[in-house]
């Protein structure tokens, strides 16, 4: 009798509960590096933002502000513009940089301003090119955090993951 070429089912349960296992094992390291890059994806998000804030402040001479929700979820940019009354008033961006943005599902966002700062959903951006001091605290479910500094001479804007270096800008402002 001759024997047909092919796998055993009990060869093919063993290879699929192999396989199953190593699933079970790959599966978190997979949902923490996604959960990872969603946060540092967020922190580049919200640097472009502040830095095309801050440049559209200096380039058409006007206060820009980055409004945030009352739930820090979602953010969006505000310029200055004249009335037809000749007051000035404050109108949303419609650009793809200063359009309304959520953050991620997972993905967390605490304001820290300097002192004297009184609006605390807002950060404001002058024709000077000063902003106001701030660090966006992004975390995300695991707990692993970005800073996103801002600083108020120069309006530079920098990610930092070491919090240290964040604290270390609000020493500076209270001398």
């Amino acid at each position: 009798m001759r024997r047909v070429a092919g796998f055993t089912l009990v060869e093919l349960v063993v290879v699929m509960f192999m396989l199953v296992v190593m699933m079970a094992v790959a599966m978190p390291s997979f949902v923490k590096m996604q959960e990872s890059s969603s946060l540092r994806a967020s922190a580049a998000t919200m640097m472009a933002t502040l830095r095309y804030a801050r440049s559209m402040a200096v380039n058409r001479r006007v206060e820009v502000r980055l409004m945030f929700g009352e739930d820090y979820r979602s953010f969006h940019t505000e310029s200055q513009r004249p009335t037809e009354l000749g007051d000035v008033q404050f109108a949303p961006e419609r650009t793809s940089l200063g359009r309304e943005r959520t953050l991620p599902v997972g993905i967390s966002l605490a304001l820290t301003k300097g002192v004297s700062q009184e609006d605390e959903h807002l950060l404001a951006f002058h024709p000077n090119g000063s902003a106001d001091t701030a660090v966006l605290t992004l975390a995300n479910r695991n707990g692993r955090k970005l800073f996103v500094t801002l600083h108020p001479t120069t309006g530079r804007v920098q990610i930092q993951s070491d919090e240290s270096k964040v604290a270390h800008m609000f020493t500076l402002e209270g001398r």
